[in-house]
């Protein structure tokens, strides 16, 4: 009935999970439950750091609440030093789509995590 009403949303002692991701990740601080959660990470790598961005399909927690991994979809990356440079070169190549339907992201890789929640309009 909790889950059902979407009370615990409403009323924060209704919480029944002890962990701050289960929460953060679903956008129950917000009063609309979102939509679609888009994700942005960025990740060290031998060559230099990249950013991921994706759509969050589902994400899993250890014993403890804390946060293992995140499965995005249409998972795109791009080298951080691809960023915009000075003289406004704003080119759309910066960005390639990653082959696959998932890709996992280990959250003890990251150095950053972005979460932006898509709620219906009212």
């Amino acid at each position: 009935m909790i889950k059902k009403w979407d009370l615990e949303r409403k009323f924060s002692w209704l919480r029944f999970v002890e962990s701050r991701w289960y929460y953060l990740i679903g956008g129950y601080d917000g009063k609309v439950a979102p939509k679609l959660v888009s994700i942005a990470a960025i990740i060290d790598q031998n060559d230099g750091s990249y950013l991921y961005v994706g759509y969050l399909r589902d994400y899993s927690l250890d014993k403890t609440g804390e946060l293992v991994e995140l499965v995005i979809e249409e998972p795109f990356r791009r080298k951080l030093s691809s960023d915009k440079q000075a003289n406004g070169n704003n080119s759309e190549t910066r960005f390639y789509k990653i082959d696959g339907d998932y890709l996992v992201i280990r959250y003890r890789e990251t150095k950053n995590l972005n979460l932006l929640f898509w709620r219906a309009a009212d």
